[in-house]
């Protein structure tokens, strides 16, 4: 029985290690922007932009659903340089796997809306906690938390030049409760041992956070984008009451554990789009992430703290963790892309650069080894178009959809039509009467194919896009931790999208 007591003390305390946070604030969504640098909030066109900027659903060139599944394999190290390094070796990282699902509506009155989900494979909503140590950690990368990321968004273009959206990312905390009764050589009335109690609550209760997007294109060749987003935090909070009785003696181990598990800053983006020419985009864009949120946090250690009120606990005897501080502090990311398109549209080549600035200074004397470091990351990638071209996107046809465009060219052509026969029969060409001619020629025209049973047929379009991504930390010494930290990340994969209109 003591040691059911003692193991249940040890794995509530000793959990095993931590989760970091959320993949794609780290490398994003969408094989194709991923491939331009991760400079989205201007040129994302599927959905993928319910993430990177929801006004951006507006110019979904047709209904789509997109899959993408991407590997990271991650080469970050830590060398011991002296004696007073840490005494355990580096925190291992996994390779993760994930696959990223979107789709996008389009709809009447120049309304769009999108959905874009995350999900890792090796295994889907599990977490892992630790209290606090000394061991070499990078805590914004290596094994995510593999939560299911669920992001909505809609967009509405009320005029060719201006389009804006909104849209909501889910996430979901959980709440425990645990009480257990330890009797320790108890009898109960029939002479038995008592057996151990326990009581278990929980509560799920989902969260969301905001997304706002605005694009806007003064021109058919340039496009200006903003998306803010705001925090986005998994809690998880777990009051214990434990109660050990021993012959005559109660000891209660009241305590409580808490960790913000995952967390994904508020955020704020503002990037442009270039059309050089109609083979090439140049996009760019600056984002501002606010980690100081985090300043005073332990994130991600599990706290460990007797519960309020509580008397005669023995925790008081036992020396609880009490982690330092990390001292996050606001990242910049600078990102930059190009795109040229060969084969009449059909093929497009990517390429481009991130620079991503660090959330955590030197660990200094910290009584934790937290680590990160300025991130480069040099991108690439390329996509091909089976049946129609990918980029016929709204761009081309801005005062609506491509069958908005496909109606005022056939209303051009029977209005020239009517000019031209009136003017054949020396008739005055007068305004009035080539609109009554051109509504009468439109109407007569469908009410032919509506006896002729006519439909428009259904256009299918397919894309396969695929990227690579190379990340470096160059190698830093931490003089008082004694290590020297950095290498690199490889996030690479494949993405094929199906649309129709």
């Amino acid at each position: 029985m003591r040691r059911s007591l003692l193991a249940l003390i040890t794995v509530t305390l000793l959990a095993s290690r931590a989760r970091a946070n959320g993949p794609e604030d780290l490398f994003g969504m969408s094989a194709r922007t991923t491939a331009m640098g991760g400079a989205a909030v201007a040129v994302s066109n599927d959905g993928f932009a319910a993430y990177h900027n929801p006004a951006g659903l507006s110019r979904c060139a047709d209904h789509q659903m997109s899959m993408e599944t991407r590997n990271t394999i991650y080469g970050l190290r830590t060398t011991r340089v002296g004696a007073d390094a840490p005494g355990e070796p580096m925190r291992p990282m996994s390779n993760p796997i994930r696959v990223n699902v979107a789709t996008c509506l389009r709809l009447p009155a120049h309304f769009a809306v999108g959905m874009a989900l995350g999900l890792g494979l090796q295994d889907p909503a599990s977490l892992s906690l630790d209290t606090s140590s000394n061991q070499p950690n990078f805590p914004l990368y290596g094994d995510s938390l593999e939560y299911l990321n669920i992001n909505v968004g809609a967009s509405y273009r009320p005029i060719p030049q201006l389009a804006i959206g909104g849209g909501a990312s889910i996430l979901v905390n959980t709440h425990l409760t645990l009480s257990a009764f330890v009797p320790v050589g108890q009898l109960d009335a029939n002479g038995n041992y008592a057996n151990l109690a326990f009581n278990i609550g929980l509560k799920v209760n989902p969260t969301a956070t905001p997304y706002i997007g605005v694009l806007i294109e003064p021109h058919r060749r340039i496009r200006v984008g903003m998306t803010f987003r705001g925090q986005l935090t998994h809690h998880l909070d777990l009051p214990m009451s434990i109660t050990a009785v021993f012959l005559d003696w109660t000891v209660p181990i009241p305590m409580r554990l808490s960790v913000d598990s995952w967390f994904s800053p508020r955020s704020l983006s503002i990037g442009g789009a270039f059309e050089a020419t109609d083979a090439i985009t140049v996009s760019a864009e600056a984002t501002w992430y606010n980690y100081a949120a985090l300043a005073d946090s332990t994130y991600p250690y599990l706290k460990v703290r007797e519960l309020p009120g509580a008397t005669g606990s023995v925790l008081g005897l036992v020396g609880l963790p009490n982690p330092d501080a990390p001292g996050y502090r606001n990242v910049w990311a600078l990102r930059a892309g190009i795109e040229g398109r060969l084969l009449e549209g059909r093929l497009a080549i990517r390429g481009g650069y991130a620079l991503r600035t660090s959330a955590l200074p030197d660990p200094g004397m910290r009584n934790t080894t937290l680590l990160d470091g300025t991130m480069h990351s040099f991108t690439g990638g390329a996509g091909y178009a089976f049946g129609r071209r990918w980029d016929e996107i709204e761009a081309r046809h801005p005062a609506g959809t491509e069958a908005e465009a496909r109606a005022a060219r056939h209303r051009r052509v029977l209005r020239a039509r009517a000019i031209a026969r009136a003017r054949q029969r020396g008739e005055p060409v007068l305004e009035s009467d080539v609109e009554a001619a051109t509504a009468a020629e439109i109407e007569e025209d469908e009410d032919e194919a509506e006896e002729r049973g006519e439909q428009e047929a259904i256009e299918f379009s397919a894309r396969v896009d695929l990227f690579g991504r190379l990340s470096v930390m160059p190698n830093q010494t931490s003089a008082t931790k004694d290590i020297r930290y950095g290498g690199t990340i490889l996030d690479m994969g494949l993405q094929f999208t199906l649309g129709f209109r």
